[in-house]
């Protein structure tokens, strides 16, 4: 009966390594793109033209949220005590290029482990007056650069699917 019980164990764990490996590879390949893409925007950014834009929203995201997470909800439920938040906050700005209104994202840098720390650096952003540069063949790509008064690089969350950083929304 031991024996039996510790041979489904040992086979369940197994499996689950079986289709962890692939998904990690995925999702690792995944972010290292994201990087890449953002590494390669930031180099051209610094000679896009420059545009004022205004914060007119923001949202947090809980990275921890997933399935690929270590500090996610445990076994337990949502009782666990051994939750972990890792907020990532995004301020969502639009400015104005070519005659019309586009509309960007911009996660600040690094995380934050309490929530309310999260809303106070999203409400520190609310309404502000900023300057992006955009894209001038194509007005809807835009980023918000250290040298114009963003506080860092951007997070890139963990989360495979979100709100891009480069957005090609035209509010006509």
């Amino acid at each position: 009966m031991l024996e039996e019980y510790i041979g489904r164990w040992v086979g369940r764990i197994g499996v689950r390594v079986i289709y962890m490996i692939p998904a990690a590879v995925f999702y690792f390949l995944v972010y290292l793109g994201r990087r890449v893409r953002l590494w390669h925007i930031e180099g051209r950014a610094h000679s896009w033209p420059a545009a004022e834009a205004q914060v007119f929203s923001s949202y947090e995201l809980d990275e921890n949220e997933v399935s690929f997470s270590r500090n996610g909800w445990g076994e337990e439920g949502l009782e666990s005590k051994n939750y972990y938040a890792r907020w990532a906050v995004a301020l969502q700005y639009s400015y104005e290029a070519a005659g019309e209104i586009y509309s960007g994202i911009y996660f600040l840098p690094g995380t934050y482990s309490d929530g309310a720390l999260a809303s106070q650096a999203e409400e520190a952003w609310a309404g502000r007056r900023i300057v992006v540069r955009y894209n001038p063949f194509k007005p809807a790509q835009s980023y918000f650069h250290e040298q114009d008064g963003a506080p860092g690089k951007p997070h890139i969350p963990r989360l495979l699917s979100y709100q891009p950083y480069l957005t090609e929304l035209s509010l006509k």
